[in-house]
């Protein structure tokens, strides 16, 4: 399989040094935003697209049992970067609760396809109530 270069704008849009052009996210950086940006949308956030939403603020104090809440979440996950982002292939869904501090961590190991050396990413988002 041939490697290819992966590229995305940067989301702060903050100008690189040199060219003062917007930076530019590469390769596994450019995923890693993208899987962070998909897992973080809600529903209508995406125009013309409404219902791509994993639904994390939603579920975020729900009075689940944790492996109850562990399962959908992961379900919910899986079913969004396997339709949404189809240049990974998931290696494992980790999510963890942190009740003192409100928080719930997802952790998400994955592999680029377009690799011919598959190594595992991790990418780790926080979601935590604001007030």
């Amino acid at each position: 399989m041939s490697q290819f270069n992966i590229t995305d704008i940067s989301n702060d849009f903050s100008p690189n040094p040199i060219t003062g052009d917007i930076s530019i996210k590469k390769n596994v950086d450019a995923v890693k935003q993208s899987l962070r940006n998909l897992l973080l949308l809600e529903e209508f956030d995406k125009p013309f697209n409404p219902k791509i939403d994993v639904g994390l603020k939603e579920i975020l104090f729900e009075n689940f049992p944790t492996p109850i809440l562990q399962d959908i979440i992961s379900r919910k996950i899986d079913y969004i970067i396997s339709t949404y982002e189809t240049r990974v292939e998931l290696v494992k869904i980790d999510v963890q609760e942190i009740y003192d501090k409100n928080i719930l961590q997802i952790g998400i190991t994955f592999t680029l396809k377009n690799e011919n050396q598959k190594t595992p990413q991790n990418l780790q988002i926080n979601v935590e109530r604001i007030r």
